[in-house]
């Protein structure tokens, strides 16, 4: 009799390896110095070409006879660069395809967050969600002020601030440099 914890333990030694080789995906990538998704296309069509698949999904054009669907798998890993090409990420640079999966889901959800994203040229760096309310967080607090008070009071903010940092920049332990 089969068991759950026996179809997981296939699972997980065949996605290992799977993973391995669909990474080798990566590797191809580097060597052609595939940077963008229209060549990246191409590379694809080239490839489903040579081995029977036609590109498209659903009912086959005329010309696409005799042709199969990619394996699902296939098609998976190819959605996944498609994606990351899409998303502007440096798809040359990631050395596992787990590592870019990950990368393409962290960017979208990013992108699908209803709240919102304050940026000030003062906070460079930060990134400031949810700015309707304040939360008792010191510096969350104080960037949600910032964002609703008048440019004179901002002005005063930044002033303050100013002179906050020139007191204690010297008892900071840190290159303070910037």
């Amino acid at each position: 009799m089969r068991t759950l914890k026996t179809v997981f333990k296939r699972i997980a030694s065949k996605a290992d390896a799977l993973e391995d080789t669909a990474s080798a995906i990566l590797d191809i990538l580097r060597e052609a110095r595939i940077r963008d998704l229209g060549a990246f296309n191409a590379l694809v069509a080239e490839a489903y070409h040579a081995n029977g698949w036609r590109m498209g999904s659903g009912r086959p054009p005329a010309e696409d006879d005799g042709l199969t669907s990619a394996p699902d798998a296939v098609r998976a890993y190819v959605s996944q660069v498609r994606a990351a090409y899409s998303e502007k990420l440096d798809v040359l640079g990631f050395e596992t395809m787990y590592a870019l999966r990950k990368e393409v889901a962290r960017v979208r959800r990013m992108k699908r967050s209803p709240r919102a994203r304050i940026h000030f040229p003062e906070f460079a760096g930060v990134e400031l969600r949810d700015a309707t309310e304040l939360n008792g967080a010191l510096f969350h607090d104080l960037l949600v002020l910032y964002e609703h008070v008048p440019e004179d009071v901002r002005e005063s903010i930044n002033r303050r601030v100013k002179r906050m940092l020139t007191e204690f920049r010297e008892t900071a332990e840190i290159d303070t440099a910037a």
